[in-house]
């Protein structure tokens, strides 16, 4: 899919962006500049982490935001360096609902919410789906 690609995934998540500046008629500065906020909570995030990858890598969020710069180059459409997350990184979420929204949204809804999670073990990518069914 990728083949003969220089950096497939960043020039497809440019190529996103752009679709949701334009779709919901965004500001493109405002976009970009949450982007790099994003960023600069992740690379801070890291610094707090003795196990994380960028644990000891440091960028302002001036760079972030001045994309196209030497710390902070760009790589695809209008993703810099910073926007662009390393192949190991990783990310989890954890969605808490008290007893009482669970029975409203199935009242409201007349379905269950049911969480769905995809991880990637290796690449080529391997995926391993979870989903929960908040019924139990």
């Amino acid at each position: 899919e990728g083949k003969d690609i220089d950096y497939p995934f960043p020039k497809l998540f440019a190529r996103l962006a752009d679709e949701l500046i334009d779709k919901y008629n965004l500001d493109e500065k405002r976009f970009l500049d949450n982007l790099a906020e994003i960023s600069y909570i992740n690379y801070s995030n890291a610094q707090k982490n003795k196990l994380a990858q960028t644990r000891n890598w440091y960028i302002s969020k001036e760079e972030m935001k001045n994309r196209g710069n030497k710390t902070n180059q760009m790589i695809a459409g209008k993703l810099a360096i910073s926007d662009c997350s390393q192949v190991t990184d990783g990310a989890s979420t954890i969605i808490l609902s008290s007893e009482k929204y669970k029975k409203y949204y199935l009242r409201v809804k007349k379905r269950p919410m049911i969480l769905t999670a995809f991880s990637a073990r290796k690449f080529p990518a391997l995926y391993l789906r979870v989903t929960v069914n908040t019924m139990r």
